[in-house]
């Protein structure tokens, strides 16, 4: 039954995440915590949005099925801001943009603790996709 529940899970995914082309990252502060179950849209968390870091479009981005290791496989390019200064970050966000925060699902919050000290910071796939890295 696993193996059942398992391919059910990730054909929803699938389903989900494919076709959908306006995904948006943003940074988040330390005082909110987004990956809150009941933290279901942008408009739940933008009170602590990170003060300086501007949202970025997600690019190229692919979605595939992989049967053979059992996963969905979310790709884009590396996002970066440049010279990040401002207040500490916890988590960034990644949600599909529907028309506003009210109804924009969050979709992916990745812990990823930094303080931005005027370097570069990018965040981009890892090999195996949706499993993230921190350049900074």
């Amino acid at each position: 039954m696993a193996n059942t529940m398992s391919l059910i899970l990730r054909e929803e995914m699938y389903k989900i995440l494919e076709g959908k082309d306006l995904w948006i990252m943003l940074l988040e502060g330390t005082s909110t915590t987004p990956d809150d179950p009941t933290h279901d849209f942008v408009t739940d968390i933008v009170a602590d949005e990170h003060a300086v870091a501007t949202r970025k479009q997600l690019a190229n981005l692919t979605v595939e099925r992989d049967d053979v290791n059992g996963r969905v496989e979310f790709h884009w390019d590396p996002v970066t801001w440049t010279a990040l200064t401002g207040n500490a970050t916890t988590f960034a966000v990644i949600f599909e943009l529907v028309n506003d925060d009210t109804d924009s699902p969050i979709q992916f919050v990745h812990e990823c603790a930094y303080t931005p000290t005027g370097v570069d910071l990018t965040v981009q796939p890892g090999s195996q996709g949706s499993v993230w890295s921190l350049a900074g």
